[in-house]
């Protein structure tokens, strides 16, 4: 069979398989909410552990299934890198967040697809201390071996080490070399690395120096990642939003730091790419707090993260046990134990290229969203959401490629077309989410203005707009608010001013 006559079935193949991606409109749940696209994750470890999981403990599948997800994510590190699907190559690496509520039994679940890195990063701590206790006997027997050196150097320096015999200078260079070697080997015991899968919640100044020191890629991942949101909002920085490495962490973009520490010291380094994968599972109130912040809509942190309702609820206890099937859990952590022992470096990594049709059908998409943005009134949110949807798909079809095949060297488009049906769910799941932030970000207008009010006992609307900077939408917000019944314990007083002007005053009662 000829190339050409190839060429022409796959691209009908494609075509086939295009048409059959559910459209981003498509209401099977609920408004603007897609089926939850469980057959996208296919046949591999990532799908029967979470057919397993959600057996066991009786939940809908988004929680475990997008677990599945990110934690291969975590466990890939940088091992793999797609080409050809993006205008620059992608690692495997998402920003998920899952909304779940206290008491819903989301942090069993969690540990149970986190166990296998656990255990090894648990080996790695072990190992690191065991070496770090060599290091100590190996550092104090190069110092001494130093201290000779010097002891040479300065009895060089008295007998005239100017001296232009050549013997003289060749033993002058001798000495300097074999100083320079055991500061090199000094420092290096001294600077000896740990090597760290993931971390639960962890300050941004002591993300970067942990970056730095992993080569530039680190997992956070926590249950309750009410901390976690905390620390980057500026719990240490006197509340103001610390976002720069976790928005360069996305895409992998370089990460400079250069501040001053303790007394003169200072501290700078250079990290070429620093690379973050998330797994979070935070409750609702929470994540609307952390996305209603300005600086994190302003900076696009919004757009990067892969947002979901866990859909977990409280159960009563029943007398019910049901048993983990131990071959499915000893899969997943052999799969996991494979991913976090591939190569890593630069020169190593798994190169995975993207066919002609998986390309196309990523760039249809992209064009997709790009067409939303230009032809839909669309928010500044759903803006950022919708185009960065792409790029988060490609990573979703790293991961799915590496679930079902960690030997893979090219990536289908029915693998693409796979992981947009995630993202598209993802993709619907979040713009639920800004339409229920956007609510709570004018609910906590009303109680700013309410507050306001209650303190002063009476207040004109130019007064709430010129001397508590609050806009004119917001304060004809807050006055409808109260005439509907929404807001109580305050009264709209309205007048007419000798101009024939509407004056408008609110009265604490």
């Amino acid at each position: 069979m000829s190339n050409d006559v190839v060429r022409k079935l796959e691209a009908n193949v494609v075509a086939l398989l295009v048409s059959e991606i559910p459209g981003t409109a498509t209401e099977t749940e609920s408004e603007n909410q897609l089926a939850f696209p469980k057959d996208a994750i296919g046949e591999n470890p990532i799908s029967r552990m979470a057919q397993e999981v959600a057996r066991v403990y009786g939940v809908p599948p988004q929680l475990p299934y997008m677990l599945g997800l990110a934690v291969v994510s975590i466990a890939m590190q940088r091992a793999f890198q797609i080409f050809g699907a993006f205008d620059k190559p992608r690692y495997g690496n998402i920003f998920l967040m899952g909304i779940a509520r206290s008491a819903t039994g989301k942090s069993n679940i969690f540990k149970d697809f986190m166990d296998p890195l656990l255990k090894r990063q648990r080996k790695f701590d072990e190992e690191f201390q065991k070496a770090k206790r060599k290091d100590s006997d190996d550092i104090e027997i190069l110092r001494d071996e130093r201290k000779d050196i010097m002891a040479a150097i300065r009895k060089k320096k008295k007998e005239d080490w100017r001296s232009d015999d050549p013997e003289w200078r060749g033993e002058k260079g001798q000495i300097e070399v074999d100083l320079a070697a055991v500061n090199e080997e000094i420092a290096t015991l001294q600077n000896r690395v740990q090597q760290k899968l993931f971390v639960d919640n962890i300050t941004p100044e002591a993300l970067g120096e942990r970056l730095s020191e992993t080569d530039g890629y680190l997992g956070i991942a926590s249950p309750e990642a009410a901390d976690v949101l905390d620390i980057f909002s500026g719990r240490y920085a006197g509340n103001k939003p610390q976002l720069a490495l976790l928005n360069k962490g996305f895409s992998s973009d370089p990460h400079l730091v250069d501040r001053r520490g303790d007394g003169d010291s200072r501290t700078s380094f250079t990290i070429e790419q620093a690379t973050l994968a998330i797994a979070l599972l935070v409750q609702p109130d929470k994540a609307l707090e952390f996305f209603s912040m300005s600086q994190v809509n302003d900076q696009g942190t919004l757009g990067r993260f892969s947002l979901f309702d866990a859909r977990m609820e409280l159960k009563k206890r029943t007398s019910d046990s049901r048993s983990f099937d131990t071959t499915v859990r000893a899969e997943w952590e052999r799969f996991l134990n494979i991913l976090i022992d591939m190569p890593r470096g630069s020169d190593v990594r798994r190169i995975v290229e993207c066919t002609t049709n998986a390309r196309r059908v990523s760039d249809e998409y992209y064009n997709e969203q790009v067409e939303m943005v230009g032809e839909v009134a669309v928010t500044p949110l759903e803006e950022q959401m919708r185009l960065r949807s792409c790029e988060k798909a490609n990573a979703f079809a790293l991961i799915l490629n590496v679930a079902d095949n960690p030997n893979a060297e090219t990536l289908d488009a029915n693998t693409m077309i796979r992981a947009i049906q995630i993202e598209k769910w993802l993709l619907s799941s979040g713009l639920r989410f800004v339409g229920t932030l956007i609510d709570h970000k004018s609910d906590a207008n009303l109680k700013k203005i309410a507050d306001v009010v209650g303190r002063k006992g009476t207040i004109t609307r130019s007064q709430l707009q010129h001397s508590h900077n609050f806009t004119a939408a917001q304060v004809n917000a807050f006055a409808e608010a109260v005439e509907d019944g929404r807001i109580r314990g305050v009264s709209v007083n309205r007048e007419r001013a000798a101009n024939n002007q509407e004056m408008v005053s609110f009265v604490a009662t």
